[in-house]
């Protein structure tokens, strides 16, 4: 039978050991490439043609 009660944690320990999880102040991965201008205009078209952030978000 399941317990009857919710868990209240944000940060539950199977997401916490799992190989992609990335703490909250951790920084952001390192990068190997550059960021050009070519990266900078497609960011920026993507942003002006979406209609909200989690459409811009899937489709990065």
């Amino acid at each position: 039978m399941e317990p009857n009660f919710r868990d209240p944690r944000t940060a539950k320990i199977e997401k916490v050991l799992s190989p992609d999880f990335i703490p909250m102040f951790g920084g952001r991965p390192l990068r190997t490439d550059r960021i050009d201008k070519d990266d900078g205009l497609d960011l920026k078209i993507l942003l002006n043609t979406t209609r909200d952030v989690s459409q811009f978000l899937a489709k990065l």
